[in-house]
């Protein structure tokens, strides 16, 4: 059985500048398109729904998809709780989740 090599500092540089990489693509212009796109339309109005309660805000009475575990829907809430209901509040925690992502995968 091969063992495996050691963490050195060329890995650290690597997966910084992979990680890096990865947000130079991701996060100029993640609040363009300012309106709901694609399933951000019940995904960001259940995670509204989390942070604020049922109100005129989120758009909607109750959860529209309680099919779904709510571990995506309670990250779209927390950048939702820091950003605000808008475009980059819906859409940092699934950018930043996409980043940890990228490292996680370098380092399998």
């Amino acid at each position: 059985m091969a063992r495996a090599r050691p963490w050195r500092r060329a890995d650290t540089v690597a997966v910084i500048a992979v990680v890096a990489l990865a947000a130079l693509v991701r996060l100029p212009r993640l609040s363009d398109p300012q309106s709901l796109v694609f399933d951000e339309t019940y995904y960001a109005k259940d995670a509204c729904i989390y942070v604020h309660g049922p109100a005129a805000l989120c758009g909607i009475d109750s959860e529209q998809t309680q099919v779904h575990p709510p571990l995506g829907k309670w990250l779209i809430a927390a950048g939702i709780r820091v950003f605000g209901y808008n475009a980059l509040g819906w859409r940092a925690a699934p950018a930043l989740a996409g980043l940890v992502t990228v490292a996680l995968l370098y380092v399998l």
